[in-house]
């Protein structure tokens, strides 16, 4: 089936847009205005564009009625800051709540008790529950047609809660491929029934994933030391075992059932 996307009404052009590209990830924003209020709401037109230098894009849509500029794109317009804050699956409720048409003199991080701490650089506080948060700065605002605003911010400091940090050194992120969030991965040993790390110390082990509790789809990069070669490398780990990517020997979870 075709759709002439030229001479659908926007309705229908955003319902497709919507429903086909997915998953996409949801831009938890927070800004400030010049009088110091702050503002937070999530988007979903959001994606990283550039790394040299770091890119994200925002597509911000106007108020349907009076097509004027929102809050969240009123303030980054106005003072050139704002942060990116991702969103973990404990925080989807808190986040629906700052989707509120509220005035623009009511703060939805009040609103929603959202816990907030001062950012590094820029004014715009990021949200304390976040696993990951980009401090940005507006690199151009563009008004494409009459109902959306398109930014794109360069990233200038970028935050992520230890706990999912694998390496800091390679700059390893623990990612679930399942719930697509950063949630670190959690590993049970069976052994001495205890909750484990890298690198694995018992012979029955379950992967899982610690957001949504799902087998890793794919591969997931852990660092650990290889029992064969004896070397600092790159382990990766699929559903019914890990190999090392120097000497090719192969970790097996005898029994064990990764989840």
């Amino acid at each position: 089936m075709q759709f002439d996307m030229r001479e659908l009404p926007m309705a229908t052009r955003y319902k497709i847009l919507c429903s086909t590209i997915t998953p996409r990830p949801i831009a938890w924003i927070t800004t400030m205005g010049k009088d110091g209020d702050c503002n937070a709401a999530p988007y979903s037109f959001f994606n990283a564009v550039g790394a040299e230098p770091p890119l994200v894009v925002l597509g911000l849509l106007k108020e349907p009625r009076s097509r004027n500029l929102k809050d969240t794109a009123h303030n980054i317009v106005e003072t050139g800051e704002f942060v990116v804050n991702l969103v973990s699956e404990s925080d989807a409720e808190t986040m629906n709540e700052c989707s509120v048409d509220a005035p623009r003199e009511i703060s939805e991080l009040e609103y929603a008790g959202v816990q907030t701490e001062p950012s590094v650089v820029v004014k715009p506080p990021r949200i304390s529950t976040s696993p990951v948060s980009f401090e940005c700065r507006k690199f151009v605002a563009l008004d494409i047609g009459t109902h959306q605003t398109v930014i794109i911010g360069e990233v200038l400091m970028a935050h992520v809660k230890d706990e999912f940090i694998t390496d800091r050194e390679k700059v390893y992120f623990d990612k679930c491929a399942t719930c697509h969030s950063p949630n670190g991965w959690k590993v049970w040993d069976f052994d001495h029934n205890q909750q484990t790390s890298f690198p694995l110390t018992g012979a029955h082990a379950q992967l899982t994933c610690g957001e949504c509790h799902r087998k890793p789809a794919g591969q997931v990069k852990l660092p650990t030391d290889c029992a064969a070669c004896h070397r600092d490398q790159d382990i990766h780990l699929g559903q019914f075992g890990a190999q090392c990517q120097r000497c090719h020997s192969t970790i097996t979870f005898k029994g064990a059932r990764i989840q």
